[in-house]
């Protein structure tokens, strides 16, 4: 992501063991692990002369209950992704498997309505403000798709907010239990979306930014974007301090 941050993998053995920060606790604490690489074991080496600079700037971008100041019933948003700012979900056609992601200007069909359903006032359904008769749903065998008509349990969704913080929400079917959430994966030629259970990471993440906030959003996304930081930092004989990417 050309963002400045780093795994930090042991060289001893072939099983890749990484320090990561563990939140669960009372307090934050460090270990090894294996297995996916996620956002808590993202490090961002920050030179010494540097770092009072940073932590400023990290305590500038922490908002009290951000999360709890969001209302959602009967509001447009554009909702991007915590792993790419530029990524945001999208609609890219009527038909039901046309649920993406765009990059690039802001669009109709990047935006969103949310309408809470009278009797799960938790619970809220989505269309698209290029296809508003459009609602996105989860279903069991086709996955995260996008149809019109009568109103379905399967098109409710939740907001569960990230726990930090700082806006981002999980965005999670309200039809089962298994808390099926909205994934952003990048691994294929062009970022598409899917539904996933297991793991609460940070490609699930998502940045509800209202409709008339989201021109301002997309311009400090622009930036934030350094290219090739990752690649301009010179490690041999340097100090740093080293952050973590779930909490600055």
């Amino acid at each position: 992501l050309n963002d400045g941050f780093y795994y930090i993998i042991s060289c001893k053995g072939a099983d890749d063991r990484r320090i990561v920060m563990d939140s669960t606790g009372e307090k934050p604490s460090v270990e090894l692990k294996t297995g996916p690489f996620t956002e808590d074991q993202q490090w961002k080496l920050v030179p010494k002369e540097e770092a009072v600079k940073e932590v400023a700037e990290c305590k500038a971008t922490i908002k009290p209950n951000q999360n709890s100041e969001i209302i959602l019933d009967k509001k447009e948003f554009v909702m991007s992704n915590k792993k790419d700012c530029k990524a945001k979900l999208a609609l890219l056609g009527w038909k039901p498997d046309e649920v993406g992601v765009q990059d690039g200007e802001l669009t109709e069909n990047q935006q969103w309505y949310l309408e809470a359903n009278p009797d799960k006032p938790e619970c809220f359904y989505m269309s698209n403000g290029r296809y508003p008769s459009n609602r996105l749903a989860a279903q069991a065998t086709a996955g995260l798709v996008s149809y019109n008509g009568n109103r379905y349990s399967d098109q409710l969704w939740k907001f569960r907010p990230s726990g930090l913080n700082d806006g981002f929400y999980y965005i999670i079917s309200c039809k089962g239990a298994d808390d099926r959430r909205i994934v952003m994966d990048s691994t294929g030629e062009k970022p598409s979306v899917e539904l996933k259970t297991g793991p609460f990471t940070e490609d699930q993440q998502w940045k509800l930014v209202p409709k008339e906030k989201a021109v301002k959003e997309m311009a400090d996304c622009k930036a934030t974007i350094k290219p090739n930081q990752n690649s301009e930092i010179i490690l041999d004989k340097k100090e740093f301090v080293m952050s973590n990417k779930k909490d600055c």
